[in-house]
């Protein structure tokens, strides 16, 4: 006999923390400060914010970053 598991809702998860207003890009880059204060604004004064499963960062470990990054352009940072 198969089991069927049926999902009412997917659950999302927003990483935040306001430490990340510090991160500096070059003054032509989209990603910036005002940006992610206008995207967190938003959905503060939305529905889906007390939806959101709320997770705090931690610090990541070289492995988690070789995850994403090939390994020379870490070592180039």
């Amino acid at each position: 006999m198969n089991s069927v598991i049926i999902y009412d809702m997917k659950k999302v998860g927003l990483i935040y923390d306001d430490i990340f207003l510090a991160h500096e890009t070059p003054q032509w880059h989209p990603e910036c400060k005002e940006r992610l204060i206008a995207i967190m604004d938003a959905l503060k004064s939305s529905a889906i914010w007390d939806k959101l499963i709320h997770i705090k960062p931690r610090k990541a470990e070289f492995k988690d970053i070789e995850a994403v990054h090939l390994h020379d352009y870490i070592e180039r940072l």
